[in-house]
């Protein structure tokens, strides 16, 4: 994961932490996951903890795969004369504590979007109504949990305008650390199901431990139409109310009551659930500044949203990976990875297009795309759009084609 270079001593200090190695040391990235392809001497491997492994077993094969910082909950038996260490009781705490410290940083919006189905549809919903107006951070994937919040936060600098991030829980405590991490500005509930309710009392514990993201921000519920829990009906009274919905052959219609006004929007998917996540995106969207009309424009081309990378079978015993949908750094980094993972000894493609989602300093995101990609041996790279073709230099072994329907036209040149 990409994040601003800083300083290991810093990171130390911010942790509480004892350090051992060179203190002029720093990273730009971070891993929890040995099996990552991309370490480097600017990479910060974190041993964490699980009931199943033990980071710390695996901080030789970082090391052997170019890691050279390390946050550790104990000194390794090894000699790593090369390596930094930062040793402290606890690594998921301290890396929730290094997060905790850089959101404090962050003054503009934190949008937390929370609950027991469609976090990732409504984070990524908004995300595209607002992508045309602020440069945004967002959860990668579904990145909700205890680690994945604070890796989430750790991506924000000062180049975004806004924050969309998921938070989930699995039993109770859960949401007070979460909501320590995030600070919400904006809170947003999309649904109440029986995700995890095997670790609560019964439903309404749950709805309470949710709750708690809520305390100190501005809250948006589910539209009144959907909001079946009596706890919630009090909470839900600025709501937009859905007064009918009807599906055509292209799409859902949908009609609502705003501030004693009606008004409708449309959406690609016919389904309920979708009905109701579009549904809790207007209901914030209109309190964010965005107009009826804005929110009819945009909703009627909503994408159809990947969760997660697909893995296709292709011709000649290839393997397609798909991850068309997503196009930021991160996203681009897990697809590699993921692609170094199922390559065995076949030869690779890279095929990217211009990334549209970050419109901070150009040369330096592609730069960093670059230093990913060409780390790949046996890759042919293709670039298709004008400003990957701006910064053709900056990669190995690339073909570059301004625009799509270039590209296919030279296909039976390859």
């Amino acid at each position: 994961m990409m994040l601003n270079t800083i300083k290991l001593s810093t990171i130390c200090k911010l942790v509480d932490g004892r350090f051992d190695g060179d203190s002029s040391a720093t990273i730009n990235s971070v891993s929890i996951d040995s099996r990552n392809h991309f370490f480097n001497d600017k990479t910060l491997f974190i041993a964490l903890k699980s009931k199943k492994r033990d980071g710390h077993d695996y901080i030789l094969e970082a090391y052997n795969k170019g890691a050279r910082c390390f946050l550790v909950e104990k000194s390794p038996l090894n000699n790593y004369d090369d390596a930094n260490f930062i040793i402290v009781k606890d690594s998921l705490s301290a890396l929730q504590q290094w997060a905790k410290k850089h959101r404090s940083k962050f003054k503009n919006p934190v949008i937390a979007i929370t609950g027991s189905n469609g976090k990732t549809i409504v984070k990524e919903w908004l995300y595209h109504f607002l992508k045309g107006k602020y440069n945004i951070s967002r959860s990668p994937k579904s990145y909700n949990s205890q680690i994945g919040v604070a890796l989430s936060i750790l991506m924000l600098n000062k180049n975004h305008d806004l924050a969309l991030i998921e938070a989930g829980i699995s039993k109770p405590g859960e949401m007070a650390k979460l909501k320590d991490i995030i600070q919400p500005t904006h809170s947003i509930l999309t649904t109440i199901g029986n995700a995890h309710i095997e670790n609560f009392k019964n439903k309404k514990q749950l709805i309470k431990e949710k709750l708690i993201l809520f305390k100190d921000s501005k809250n948006f519920f589910s539209a009144r139409f959907f909001n079946d829990h009596t706890y919630l009906i009090e909470k839900s009274q600025n709501s937009i109310e859905i007064l009918s919905t009807c599906k055509t052959a292209t799409n859902q219609i949908i009609k609502y009551c705003w501030k004693d006004q009606n008004y409708s929007f449309s959406i690609p998917q016919k389904d309920r659930s979708s009905l109701q996540n579009a549904s809790t995106c207007v209901n914030f969207l209109l309190d964010f500044g965005y107009s009826p009309k804005e929110l009819a424009s945009l909703s009627s081309n909503l994408p159809s949203v990947a969760l997660r990378l697909e893995k296709r079978k292709g011709v000649n015993n290839s393997i397609i990976i798909d991850d068309t949908y997503n196009s930021d750094i991160k996203s681009i980094e897990i697809a590699l990875d993921f692609l170094i993972t199922e390559k065995e000894d076949r030869e690779t493609i890279v095929v990217l297009s211009d990334i549209t989602v970050d419109n901070s300093n150009l040369k330096q995101v592609y730069a960093k795309i670059s230093s990913l990609i060409n780390q790949l041996s046996n890759n042919q790279f293709i670039g298709i759009g004008n400003t990957l073709k701006k910064h053709s230099s900056l990669f190995k072994n690339g073909l570059f084609f301004k625009t799509t329907q270039e590209f296919i036209a030279n296909l039976t040149n390859f």
